[in-house]
């Protein structure tokens, strides 16, 4: 047998494995972007995994549905959320309110 055909699986095994390195890093990264510009977008995300196996979608707004694209459960998550962030920021302002008044 010669050299190229124990080397050939080798290089391609080798290679998958670099470019799930580069996919895991690319994920990772993308995350964590959109995690910190807008959570409600990072809510409507797939899995990690999900986005680890679908390694031929390199666009991440691809990933984010759209609010029309929302299951019924997300749709309710996501007001939820939304009302419970309002929730908290009428608490604490009004908790300055009484702090200026006291």
């Amino acid at each position: 047998m010669s050299d190229v055909a124990i080397l050939a699986p080798f290089a391609l095994i080798a290679g998958g494995c670099v470019a799930m390195l580069v996919r895991n890093c690319w994920v990772f990264s993308r995350r964590g972007q959109i995690y910190l510009a807008d959570v409600t977008a990072w809510r409507r995300l797939p899995s990690y995994n999900t986005m680890m196996r679908k390694w031929w979608i390199w666009d991440a707004a691809r990933f984010i549905g759209m609010p029309e694209d929302l299951s019924r459960k997300e749709r309710r998550a996501n007001r939820a959320y939304i009302a419970g962030k309002l929730i908290v920021e009428r608490a604490h302002r009004q908790s300055l309110t009484k702090g200026e008044n006291a």
